[in-house]
C-alpha cells in the first residue's frame, strides 16, 4: 500500500498509523462568530485547521472525520470537567490540507449548543480526528484549547452580567419590545456619574440639547404624569438661570395650541395655570405677533358661575390693566348672548373709593344709575361741590298768572298799589 493510504487498523501498528495525522490547532479564524441577516449573534462558531502527516506535509484532498467536544472546566486536570456538547463532522480537505467546519452544525452526539451557559464557568474545546473516511478507526484527541473572549459574544444574548449582577449594581431586563431598569431605587445618569433622579441627563459643552424627544406619529412626544392622588408635588418643573424661557411652547401646525394647561377633575379647586414672579416682570404675559388674541380666557361650562378672568392684587397697582399703544381699544367687554340680562361691565367696591373712574370723555347709548329710589321724571342733580349727583324730583312749577277759558281771561295781578282781581270778557278788550 502507498505511503499515504491509511487502511491498516491492527492494534500492533495503530500507534504508528496515528502518528501520520496531525491536526494543527493554529486556527486562522477558529472563534469568529458567524454573521446573519438579522444582525443577531448566531449559535455557531467557525473552525478552520490544516491536516498534516507526521512529516508535516498537508493531507490533501482526503476525507476525514472530526469530532468536537466542549468541556466545562479543564478536561486535562485530575477529575476535571464534563462534556456539555459533543458532535461529529465528515469533511474533505482541499489541495492544501485545509478544511473548514462550523461548530454546532455537525451530527450531535450529546448536548444542546444554544443552551451552553458560557458565563457560568471556563469552557474548553477538544478536537478529535479519525482520518478514515469510513469512520472505522477510533477518534484520537488532538488536545484541548480554552475558549477565550470571542465566543462569549454568544453570551450577550442572555447577558448574565446584567441578569445576575454583583451586589450594588443595577438590573436591566428585556421583554419582547422593551428594555427597562427593574429596580425601585436605582437611577440612570447620562452625562453625570451622580444622577439625582430616575433619569438624569446633563450636558455642559456646546449648544446641544440635553434631551430631545421627537415623535413622527400621532401620539404625544412626551408625557409627564403623577399617578398618585396623595402626591402634592409638581408634575413638571422647568428651571433656567439664563436669559431664555423656562418653558417655550411652539406650534407650527394649522390648529393646535402652543400650550394647554387643563384641570380635568370636576371636584378640583386647583388652578389650570398659575403665573408667579418675585421679580419686576409679568407673572403671565401673552404676546401675539399674528392676527389672533394675545390671551383668551374661556369657561366652557354653562353651569359655572366663576369668573373667566379674576384680577387680584394686595399691592398699590391695578388688579387689571388694559393698555393699547395702537388704535384699538384698551378693553372691550361684550355679552354676545341675546338672552343674557347680566352686565357687560360690573364694578363694585367695599372701600371709600370709586367703583369706576373715567378720565376723559364718556360716551354711551344708554345710561342707568340706581343708587337710590327713582321715579319717572326725576332728574340727576348735584348734591355737593365734589361732583356727586343723585336722582331727585324736579322742583314744583308755579301756577300760571292768567288762565284763558273760552272768551274769558281770568287771573290775579301781583299785589301792588294797583292790584286788581277780576275777569275780563273778550268783548271788553
Amino acid at each position: 500500500m502507498g505511503k499515504n493510504k491509511y487502511l491498516i487498523r491492527t492494534p500492533s501498528n495503530m500507534k504508528k498509523y496515528l502518528q501520520h495525522i496531525v491536526c494543527l490547532l493554529l486556527l486562522t479564524s477558529c472563534f469568529l462568530l458567524l454573521t446573519s441577516a438579522s444582525a443577531q449573534s448566531p449559535n455557531a462558531i467557525n473552525y478552520q485547521a490544516v491536516a498534516r502527516d507526521a512529516g508535516g506535509n498537508p493531507i490533501a484532498n482526503t476525507a476525514i472525520y472530526v469530532e468536537f467536544k466542549i468541556w466545562k472546566t479543564d478536561p486535562t486536570i485530575i477529575g476535571g470537567g464534563s462534556v456539555v456538547y459533543d458532535e461529529t463532522h465528515s469533511v474533505t480537505t482541499n489541495a492544501y490540507g485545509l478544511f473548514n467546519l462550523i461548530i454546532a452544525s455537525g451530527s450531535i452526539v450529546s448536548g444542546n449548543f444554544p443552551t451552553i451557559p458560557w458565563g457560568s464557568d471556563l469552557f474548553f474545546l477538544e478536537v478529535l480526528v479519525d482520518p478514515d473516511a469510513v469512520g472505522g478507526l477510533p477518534y484520537v484527541s488532538m488536545g484541548a484549547t480554552q475558549f477565550l473572549s470571542v465566543p462569549y459574544a454568544l453570551h450577550s444574548t442572555t447577558a448574565d452580567s446584567l441578569l445576575n449582577p454583583p451586589a450594588g449594581s443595577f438590573i436591566w431586563k428585556r421583554t419582547a419590545d422593551s428594555v427597562y431598569l427593574n429596580t425601585l431605587t436605582n437611577r440612570v445618569g447620562i452625562g453625570t456619574v451622580s444622577p439625582t433622579a430616575k433619569l438624569n441627563v446633563e450636558t455642559i459643552v456646546g449648544s446641544e440639547d440635553a434631551l430631545n424627544v421627537t415623535h413622527k406619529g400621532k401620539g404625544r412626544a412626551g408625557v409627564f404624569w403623577t399617578n398618585n392622588s396623595l402626591n402634592d408635588s409638581t408634575t413638571l418643573i422647568s428651571y433656567t438661570n439664563g436669559n431664555g424661557n423656562a418653558i417655550f411652547g411652539i406650534n407650527e401646525g394649522p390648529k393646535g395650541h402652543g400650550g394647554v394647561f387643563a384641570v380635568n377633575n370636576s371636584s378640583s379647586g386647583g388652578i389650570g395655570l398659575v403665573g408667579s414672579t418675585n421679580g419686576t416682570g409679568k407673572a403671565v404675559f401673552g404676546y401675539q405677533t399674528g392676527l389672533g388674541y394675545g390671551g383668551a380666557f374661556w369657561i366652557n361650562n354653562p353651569a359655572n358661575d366663576s369668573a373667566a378672568v379674576a384680577g387680584l392684587t394686595d399691592g398699590n397697582g391695578p388688579a387689571v390693566w388694559g393698555l393699547a399703544t395702537g388704535i384699538g381699544n384698551a378693553g372691550v367687554f361684550q355679552i354676545s348672548n341675546n338672552a343674557s340680562a347680566a352686565s357687560a361691565l360690573y364694578a363694585t367696591t367695599n372701600g371709600t373709593g370709586l367703583a369706576g373712574e373715567f378720565v376723559g370723555k364718556l360716551k354711551t347709548t344708554n345710561f342707568q344709575m340706581t343708587n337710590a329710589p327713582v321715579a319717572i321724571g326725576d332728574i340727576l342733580t348735584s348734591v355737593d361741590a365734589l361732583g356727586n349727583a343723585a336722582w331727585a324730583a324736579p322742583p314744583s312749577a308755579p301756577p300760571p298768572a292768567w288762565l284763558l277759558g273760552g272768551n274769558t281771561l281770568t287771573g290775579t295781578l301781583p299785589a301792588s298799589p294797583n292790584e286788581w282781581i277780576g275777569s275780563l270778557n273778550a268783548a271788553d278788550l
